[in-house]
């Protein structure tokens, strides 16, 4: 059995994007790896900025790679999986060892997905001290504190 695996044609992924509509929240996201598939394999699991290696024993070689955002399921480095809310990147490509091919992964929420945003803060929220309570939720617009947009909560405890 040869045990040379051959010339790889590389797929360069240098970051993952996100993109939002206005009813959707934050661009804001922690992707730091992907997950790779051909049609029948796991080509595997690559940190960004990713280059990863396709071999294939025909040069005419037709390769469906699928190309999926990785999570840390609650921030857990040995519960890594895809991201089941996020839209796969597809990829049709000719196979040509020695090739790099460099691609962006921009995806968006998938259709499935149901959105629902309790505060933006940029008008105002609805939180509420409770009696007995040290804590105190304010709006900021204060450089330091805001996210993203023009306005933040802000907790205060005492």
């Amino acid at each position: 059995m040869d045990n040379k695996p051959g010339v790889p044609h590389m797929i360069v992924v240098p970051s993952f994007n996100f993109s939002t509509s206005l009813d959707e929240g934050t661009d804001s996201h922690g992707i730091e790896e992907v997950w790779v598939y051909t049609e029948t394999d796991v080509l595997g699991v690559f940190p960004l900025p990713a280059e990863i290696p396709v071999v294939y024993d025909d040069e005419q070689e037709l390769v469906d790679l699928r190309v999926l955002a990785g999570i840390r399921a609650n921030g857990i480095a040995a519960t890594r999986k895809p991201y089941s809310f996020y839209n796969i990147m597809e990829l049709d490509m000719q196979y040509e060892p020695g090739k790099t091919d460099t691609v962006e992964f921009t995806s968006t929420y998938t259709d499935n997905a149901n959105i629902i945003l309790a505060e933006n803060f940029e008008s105002a929220n609805r939180f509420q001290t409770e009696p007995g309570s040290t804590a105190e939720v304010i709006r900021t617009t204060a450089d330091e504190w805001v996210f993203e947009g023009d306005a933040s909560g802000l907790i205060l405890l005492s």
